[in-house]
């Protein structure tokens, strides 16, 4: 029993020491990491953080806005391995363009191709397209070294036991889903932002 205090009183402690989440900051600039595993794929979203923001749990002196991870239909895990990093991106500037939508920010990718996507001629049409809808974005692809690329590498690995559940029967391919194991405040997949913003439901 006495443990069990001591767990509580330590959760407590920690819950209002150590936020997990921070309000994102219009002023300042957004940095996505973005990363792609098998059958899973993984983001972060970040913003540089302040001298006097030192208690907070900073990620390269970075503090979180959203983590989001989603599982790849069956069909999109035999993907190739450029189409799942690309998509992984794609995917996350759809579920995140609430934040960014208008906002600058910088995409960090452990795929290094990914850094030219842009800037190169694709044959692939599923590039081709995730390409023109990030270039709408005011952003640019950064490389970064994979053992850097941690909070998104780890947000893109499916908890042990849990890689053969794959659902064999699916038929109807989307773009986006609502399969994101969401890991914030607000729910996306419940409203539009967008709908909100203009006040078409008000």
């Amino acid at each position: 029993m006495r443990n069990v205090k001591e767990l509580l009183i330590f959760l407590k402690y920690s819950l209002t020491v150590t936020p997990l989440l921070a309000y994102p900051d219009l002023k300042k600039p957004y940095v996505l990491y973005t990363d792609a595993s098998n059958d899973t794929i993984g983001a972060c979203l970040t913003q540089p953080c302040e001298e006097e923001e030192t208690h907070l749990s900073c990620l390269r002196k970075e503090k979180p806005i959203y983590f989001l991870s989603h599982k790849l239909s069956d069909t999109q895990s035999r993907w190739s391995t450029i189409e799942k990093e690309a998509f992984s991106i794609h995917y996350a500037l759809q579920k995140l363009d609430h934040y960014l939508h208008g906002a600058e920010f910088i995409i960090r990718t452990d795929h290094k191709p990914l850094k030219y996507l842009l800037l190169s001629p694709q044959c692939n049409k599923k590039l081709q397209l995730w390409a023109l809808g990030i270039a709408s974005y005011n952003c640019k692809i950064e490389w970064l070294a994979g053992t850097d690329n941690t909070i998104a590498d780890y947000l893109s690995r499916r908890p042990p036991g849990q890689e053969g559940n794959q659902n064999q029967s699916e038929t109807i391919e989307v773009d986006i889903s609502d399969k994101a194991f969401q890991i914030n405040t607000l729910n996306s997949n419940k409203f539009n932002p967008k709908d909100f913003a203009s006040c078409n439901k008000l």
